[in-house]
């Protein structure tokens, strides 16, 4: 496999298309950024290190955002993308920040280890396992 300017440019768009999903808890758009058995394991608030596989469970995850954060915005930034055999490695900066106050601040960092897949011609998460650097008590 041989990743392209415009594949890098969708997989760039799946980063945003999933943020902005999870953090308007819109599940629909969430799961469409997943393959069907997609396997998403959070790393903060107190869901941290629970398993959620396939588009049931992803969906409820993001229409009720049981991570304990109801008014986030989720940044990504620095991403890499690596050709892997039949799929691409994602790794990613990301962090949350709480916007449920007349001030944002940001809550969490971590790292995102994905692997992202071109299903029925739309790159979407295989999987993600972000890795928390810090979480501040919140």
């Amino acid at each position: 496999m041989t990743l392209t300017a415009d594949d890098r440019l969708e997989i760039l768009e799946l980063y945003a298309r999933y943020s902005h999903a999870v953090d308007a808890k819109d599940g629909q758009a969430w799961i469409d950024c997943w393959v069907p058995d997609g396997v998403f394991s959070p790393s903060v608030g107190p869901t941290a290190g629970q398993i959620y596989q396939g588009h049931t469970a992803l969906r409820e995850f993001a229409d009720t955002r049981p991570d304990n954060y109801p008014r986030a915005r989720i940044w990504t930034g620095n991403h890499v993308l690596t050709e892997k055999d039949g799929f691409v490695e994602g790794t990613c900066y990301g962090k949350t920040v709480d916007v449920s106050s007349a001030e944002p601040r940001i809550t969490a960092h971590y790292i995102y280890h994905d692997q992202i897949v071109k299903d029925d011609g739309t790159w979407r998460f295989r999987s993600r396992r972000p890795v928390l650097d810090v979480e501040i008590d919140r």
